[in-house]
């Protein structure tokens, strides 16, 4: 169907199963309590929609791609122009990449929807959703509140981006962050100022968590006050060379995560560098390979960590190396001095 229902109102529960919508203007039409499970809505025109009560169930892929501006385009289905969508059924509908943001999805009937890819900036409600298990990989989350709520173990958030999200005491204990952008940069040509949007992690709680491959984590607000106790951070990025930080012996200088919890956590092959882990839980972590250049270990507790292939360690006063097991590591030693392992399996090299 290539048309114009511009105000058009269908008889109420009119049934449009499988009906096509094709480059059809739709604004201000009325399907309340319509049947239109597996419709097609490719490149519709969606201003003022009404689907209240609506039954759009096992939409697939494509079926919701559409324009909001009445040119053809491939862009997703963009529901923020429909009306009372909390009374739609959309069970089982592929909605990959459709513009979901700033809605309060807590009445919409979402059961196994795919969003992968969707845009979901600012929606609210959204931790039921997620929770449900529904395919949400790749999502953008940017400034949602998942203040003081729970992400339920298992849950996959691959690739999403939570830059600006507010994650203030969110316990999200062996969620995946596989890949997750926690932060956020735009800056325009010309322009003196930029954009920067960073997560705020304030006394979240992400034990067991998968942090791989996630670059920008050292950019997250109150980073040092979350748990990241037996994390997966392998080749993590936390490198706190940020901000014009570089290589320095200032400790004033260095990023501060002076008492962050990473007990436990694998950070084989993570960039740790220009970091203040002063005090730090790094009990039982294993730090094979992982970067320490300029970084402080001052207090900090590696008691039974495991340091194999380890680069660099520095600043070492008052560290507790006991039941660690060293091997193939190496010290700072023109900067840093001889660590003392005492208590510690093996040792590391000092360089000059």
């Amino acid at each position: 169907m290539q048309a114009d229902l511009t105000n058009a109102k269908a008889a109420t529960g009119a049934d449009f199963t499988g009906a096509a919508f094709y480059y059809t203007n739709l604004t201000n039409a009325n399907f309340t309590n319509a049947k239109l499970e597996k419709a097609g809505f490719y490149q519709a025109l969606f201003q003022n929609t009404n689907f209240t009560g609506a039954d759009l169930q096992n939409l697939s892929e494509g079926q919701l791609i559409s324009t909001t501006s009445g040119i053809p385009e491939n862009e997703p289905m963009d529901l923020r122009q429909a009306q009372n969508l909390g009374q739609a059924n959309f069970t089982n509908a592929n909605m990959s990449g459709v513009n979901l943001s700033g809605l309060d999805v807590s009445g919409m009937q979402l059961t196994g929807v795919n969003l992968t890819n969707a845009n979901l900036t600012a929606t609210q409600n959204i931790v039921p959703l997620i929770n449900a298990k529904n395919p949400i990989t790749g999502a953008n989350l940017a400034t949602v509140d998942f203040s003081n709520q729970t992400i339920n173990p298992g849950i996959n958030l691959s690739q999403v981006i939570l830059a600006g999200a507010n994650l203030t005491n969110t316990i999200a204990k062996n969620v995946s962050f596989n890949g997750a952008s926690f932060y956020f940069n735009k800056c325009n040509a010309g322009d003196a100022d930029c954009v920067n949007v960073a997560s705020d992690i304030s006394g979240a709680n992400f034990t067991g968590s998968d942090f791989r491959n996630v670059t920008d984590l050292y950019l997250a607000e109150n980073l040092k006050t979350a748990n990241f106790s037996q994390i997966n951070g392998t080749n993590l990025e936390l490198n706190g060379q940020t901000n014009g930080r570089g290589p320095t012996t200032d400790m004033g200088a260095l990023l501060d995560m002076q008492g962050i919890n990473l007990s436990g956590a694998n950070l084989t092959g993570a960039d740790l560098s220009i970091i203040n882990f002063g005090k730090a839980n790094l009990s039982g972590a294993t730090l094979s390979n992982a970067e320490l250049a300029y970084s402080s270990l001052n207090g900090a507790n590696l008691q039974n960590a495991i340091l194999n292939g380890t680069k660099n360690l520095c600043n070492t006063v008052g560290t507790t190396f006991t039941g660690a097991t060293l091997s193939n590591c190496t010290v700072q030693g023109s900067l840093c001095g001889k660590p003392n392992f005492k208590g510690a399996k093996g040792t590391c090299t000092v360089n000059p």
